[in-house]
């Protein structure tokens, strides 16, 4: 099957260096996709591109923690700048750590909390 269902889409993907983003971003990929990956880990992001552009696809990394405003701002802004555009985005970037009801939370203490795991 020729890779056409996400052909001419730009996605980018938070947690994408690895486990459920990373597969995420190669089946994107192998869609025909093109990838912007974030995460917190250079080496894992890397990895990930690596693999897509060894598969044929086009990605681009960057480190980015989902907690910091600015970074996020820089990564989607990025990823628009590189790729002329944004189709698709995956909030997969997640921690185990303490839990609450989202709606119970204010932005302050949920970074708070993310942070401390």
């Amino acid at each position: 099957m020729p890779r056409v269902r996400l052909s001419g889409k730009v996605a980018i993907v938070t947690g994408g260096g690895r486990g459920i983003g990373r597969a995420i971003a190669l089946r994107f990929a192998a869609e025909g996709a093109v990838l912007g990956l974030g995460a917190t880990g250079a080496q894992p992001l890397a990895d990930t591109v690596a693999q897509i552009q060894e598969r044929g696809g086009r990605a681009r990394s960057w480190v980015t923690d989902v907690a910091d405003e600015t970074a996020v701002r820089d990564f989607v802004a990025g990823a628009v700048a590189e790729f002329g555009g944004l189709d698709i985005l995956v909030n997969n970037a997640g921690i185990a750590g303490p839990t609450a009801p989202i709606v119970t939370l204010e932005r302050a203490e949920w970074i708070a909390r993310w942070r401390s795991t």
